[in-house]
């Protein structure tokens, strides 16, 4: 057997050229391979971020911003969108589907021309329409010169407007609030008794109104609080209108002059908020999943936006994204945690829009309207109320809008809550200026 260890100075040689050579010829492949190998289409996420009746937002997600990276959405195996990422993430909106109806949607990334399968099959469910078919009832209240401003109900048997009614022209007697039991309206007098604005309840034991200042009912007692005297508010500042919250821990209230104020449960202290519109409407939701707060809020040619700290302002004359610069946001409400729905005034390109609460700018037009609103509740995109004047109150099903003339009192309607198949709209008649109650049951 050869001593494999003892080699002379030209084996030794001899023996190097070939290990070279066997080194070489091994990464010869993998090098090969490497070169003309085909890079890898990154993961892309989709998912379906909104639905409507006939439209959804969709959401394409990258881990890492990818250059050329394009995709291609099927919709029920048939191409319906093709573009390219400029970010990590993307937004689109697919419309014209039928109410009702179940979807399938995949995404590809693209590759050499070709699609290659990068993601799962989504599937949704668009949202059903509503029904139209309210049966109506209407109760007056008061005598000349009384209105109405808002409503809350608990249910159908336990609900409240605010505002101010005049129960004695001669001896200028009135109340501020009423009380609905299920069968008849008890009028109540709310501390000194001045005009109301707003009303909101967490329970029977814990509501507020406002009158230009917070008023709190603790089940026991009414307390108010002057803001003005107590320091909070300056005489430059606008009084308060609305008020929105989770809790009377954490309550927002927006006024005149772009007044905002919050309230903690123990002190009051007044926000900066940007601007000093008049501020008409504030609605908001908390986000369990992202424990965000988002508010927002709308005003004369303004939409403000809060995550509870600071105001942005989203919207404005000089930073218009919707179609007529000089659409003012006159209410909003808030639906669920993804979208929020804002209705405008623009004279004859008078709408209400759906926008996203992540991305303002996409937004969807979901009906035009001959309304100047006052306020709009409901209990989803597919079924909701909007209010305003000549007593109009229209009700949107997810596709259509119908009006209910049997309502038209030339009045004012200005307060408007809805929950399930009932519904209870305050306001005032117009040529006897008594303050006036619709109650619809579907």
């Amino acid at each position: 057997m050869p001593n494999l260890t003892h080699f002379t100075s030209g084996n030794r040689y001899s023996a190097c050229i070939l290990l070279l050579f066997l080194i070489v010829l091994c990464l010869l492949p993998a090098c090969r391979d490497h070169s003309t190998g085909p890079e890898p289409v990154p993961s892309i996420q989709l998912d379906v971020d909104y639905r409507g009746t006939d439209f959804v937002w969709l959401k394409l997600s990258v881990e890492e911003t990818v250059k050329d990276l394009h995709y291609l959405i099927r919709r029920n195996n048939e191409d319906r969108f093709t573009g390219q990422f400029s970010g990590r993430d993307t937004l689109i909106t697919d419309t014209s589907l039928t109410p009702g109806t179940e979807y399938y949607y995949t995404v590809y990334g693209i590759k050499n021309s070709e699609p290659v399968d990068s993601g799962d099959t989504v599937p949704v469910t668009t949202l059903p329409l509503s029904s139209h078919d309210f049966h109506w009832e209407i109760d007056t209240l008061g005598e000349y010169g009384s209105m109405l401003r808002d409503v809350f109900a608990f249910s159908e048997n336990d609900v409240w407007v605010v505002g101010e009614i005049i129960t004695n022209v001669h001896t200028g007697d009135k109340s501020n609030a009423a009380h609905w039991d299920g069968t008849k309206w008890e009028l109540h007098k709310i501390d000194l008794n001045p005009p109301m604005y707003y009303i909101l309840g967490f329970s029977q034991d814990d509501l507020w109104m406002v009158s230009g200042i917070p008023h709190h009912w603790d089940g026991m007692n009414w307390s108010k609080y002057h803001l003005w005297d107590m320091g909070v508010l300056s005489p430059n500042d606008g009084i308060l209108t609305k008020v929105w919250g989770t809790s009377s821990t954490n309550l927002y209230f927006v006024g005149d002059k772009g007044t905002i104020v919050h309230y903690d449960g123990s002190q009051y202290r007044r926000m900066e908020s940007g601007t000093d519109a008049d501020l008409k409407d504030i609605d908001g939701v908390y986000d369990p999943e992202t424990g965000q707060t988002r508010i927002w809020v709308a005003g004369s040619g303004v939409l403000l936006y809060s995550e509870g700290e600071t105001w942005e302002v989203v919207w404005d004359f000089d930073h218009p994204f919707f179609k007529d610069n000089y659409n003012n946001p006159n209410t909003v409400w808030v639906p669920d945690r993804k979208g929020f729905i804002v209705s405008v005034w623009g004279g004859s390109n008078s709408g209400t829009y759906l926008l996203n609460q992540q991305n303002p700018h996409q937004h969807t037009s979901l009906f035009n309207h001959d309304l100047f609103s006052f306020d709009m509740h409901g209990n989803s995109i597919n079924d909701f109320f909007i209010v305003g004047d000549w007593n109009k109150v229209y009700h949107y099903n997810g596709s259509t809008v119908r009006n209910y003339p049997e309502l038209s009192l030339d009045g004012y309607s200005f307060g408007i809550y809805h929950f399930n198949n009932h519904v209870f709209v305050a306001g005032a008649t117009g040529s006897s200026f008594r303050a006036v109650v619709f109650r619809g049951v579907r």
